[in-house]
């Protein structure tokens, strides 16, 4: 049920939507009730505004808008681009200690053992999900305490792959 707040006329009214199927509704306003058929949804496009303005016409509104002249372009501020938001940690990046199946798949080879070493970005197994081979990597240097999987072995999203000597 979606729960909507409107303003008619200076009146604050709630107004309850139930989706009963894709295209019936149930729509509850104050103690009124409505079931409502959708019979038929477009969307439309939004109003193109371009810089061109028409000229004022005898017998137009001196407030229309035709009577608008936009600013010179060099009595604008300049356009600085904003910088970019900092990017928050993916859900789906390995924690520190192990790394996880990106997607449900089977594992098709093992190219590490618990105990060795290994450089970030190097491939510790591979992964065949949806006929694709994906190179599982590692995301630092470190030594491999499990590897929890085996060759032929099908594996769920999340389920730990690696796990890493803590360090």
């Amino acid at each position: 049920m979606r729960r909507y707040g409107v303003e008619v006329d200076g009146q604050r009214h709630v107004i309850d939507v139930l989706e009963v199927s894709s295209r019936e509704f149930r729509v509850t306003v104050g103690d009124r009730h409505f079931d409502v058929t959708l019979s038929a949804a477009e969307d439309l496009p939004e109003a193109v505004i371009s810089p061109d303005m028409a000229e004022a016409s005898e017998g137009t509104n001196p407030l229309s808008a035709a009577r608008f002249r936009p600013a010179a372009p060099e009595t604008l501020p300049s356009l600085v681009p904003a910088a970019p938001p900092p990017i928050a940690p993916s859900p789906l990046r390995p924690v520190r200690g192990t790394i996880s199946a990106p997607m449900p798949g089977t594992i098709v080879s093992v190219d590490a053992s618990p105990g060795d070493r290994v450089s970030a970005g190097q491939v510790l197994l591979k992964l065949e999900a949806m006929k694709m081979v994906n190179a599982i990597k590692s995301p630092r240097d470190g030594a491999i305490a499990a590897i929890p999987v085996q060759v032929g072995q099908s594996v769920t999203y999340g389920q730990v792959l690696v796990a890493f000597v803590e360090e």
